[in-house]
């Protein structure tokens, strides 16, 4: 499974939110999700698995498949790689 750093994940996304505070809504979202499924605290939250991205964009947006596409390849182009668990 792949994982990223929160934080490069979110300054990744920072391009694409066109409304106030999206990136404090989608930071909360990831960190209330990842820390169900890893069972500890959200401010514990500093890697987000692929999955738990994909679930919270498909909550967010309705054409999610794109802005993941779009937020990966910025990802990338910012010089961020993932890591594998």
């Amino acid at each position: 499974m792949q994982y990223y750093n929160l934080d490069q994940l979110l300054e990744a996304t920072k391009c694409f939110a066109n409304q106030k505070k999206a990136n404090q809504r989608l930071n909360r979202a990831l960190r209330r999700i990842e820390g169900k499924k890893q069972k500890i605290a959200q401010k514990n939250i500093t890697e987000v698995s692929h999955d738990t991205f994909c679930e919270v964009m498909s909550i967010f947006t309705m054409c999610y498949s794109e802005v993941i596409i779009a937020t990966t390849m910025k990802f990338a182009e910012l010089g961020y790689t993932t890591t594998e668990k």
